[in-house]
């Protein structure tokens, strides 16, 4: 698979990043290209390669005097080897070295979910996006209007993003004949140190119409909900689970509850430093898993 002839370099000291400089292969929501992370002391930290969100061929880690402690080989976030893995003391670590990663395929043809124990999340992080309706399914407003005229499926209020209210029939009714421009997503980030990965899970969609002129929120539905109508329909959804479309996040998990918007006044320089720590959060993982 071709790369794109492009690089991140960043500068980190733990999690903190003291410089950073993203810009090269993040755009809408999408990594594309090579990456490489640096400490404050400029040993380089981490170095791979990104296609369309996901770590492709050959990951390296290093520690901060510059000792290489890791190192992968990927297909994609979800399919991976670990071939080195030292100590400090510089050992290699048995059960580590060697692990491979498979997600598999059940007779629906999607991707399998694992089941993730609580106690095995190492960190975590919720975000909230906005994809525009072109970059997904064509059908997906439908598909769901249908099942939810059809079948009586449960959509939630769209206020309440947690989806604890169900919307009412008579306000459901009144959407059949709206058209998606957007979706908005709410979605979490975890490190899982029992697979040795990251991932996002989809937790809630919710189709955004225009109306009047203005955007409006129609209703929340469960992903997981959601992502059995597709299989109903025999839709695939590779693209949403291995992230392949463009987005942007509208949101992170803060005490305040607050948009980006309300105390961010670039958004796309604000999720570039999500997007940057996220990567960083998980190669901090990585380092903790090899003391």
């Amino acid at each position: 698979m071709k790369l794109l002839a492009t690089s991140i370099v960043l500068f980190t000291s733990g999690w903190f990043f003291a410089q950073e400089s993203i810009d090269s292969i993040y755009s809408n929501g999408m990594l594309n290209g090579h990456y490489e992370s640096f400490y404050s002391n400029g040993i380089k930290k981490a170095s791979g390669d990104f296609v369309n969100n996901q770590r492709v061929g050959e990951w390296k880690l290093w520690d901060s005097t510059g000792v290489l402690r890791m190192q992968r080989t990927y297909e994609d976030n979800l399919n991976f080897e670990i071939e080195l893995a030292l100590s400090p003391e510089g050992n290699h670590i048995p059960d580590l070295e060697g692990y491979t990663h498979k997600n598999e395929r059940p007779k629906t043809g999607l991707l399998k979910f694992d089941f993730v124990e609580e106690a095995d999340v190492a960190i975590s992080k919720r975000l909230w996006r906005r994809i525009d309706a072109n970059d997904l399914h064509n059908d997906l407003f439908t598909i769901v209007m249908n099942d939810v005229i059809e079948h009586d499926a449960k959509v939630y209020h769209p206020s309440y993003d947690d989806l604890r209210e169900r919307l009412a029939d008579d306000s459901v009714a009144i959407l059949e004949d709206k058209q998606a421009v957007a979706y908005k997503i709410k979605e979490d980030w975890f490190y899982d140190k029992k697979r040795h990965l990251a991932e996002i899970r989809m937790i809630g969609v919710c189709p955004v119409a225009e109306i009047d002129g203005r955007e409006r929120d129609l209703f929340w539905v469960f992903y997981p909900h959601l992502r059995k109508i597709l299989i109903d329909e025999g839709i695939n959804d590779d693209q949403l689970v291995l992230r392949n479309f463009k987005s942007t996040i509208i949101k992170e998990s803060n005490v305040n509850d607050r948009s980006l918007a309300d105390y961010e006044e670039d958004l796309e320089k604000a999720n570039r430093r999500i997007a940057a720590e996220l990567i960083d959060m998980e190669h901090d993982q990585w380092l903790n898993e090899l003391k």
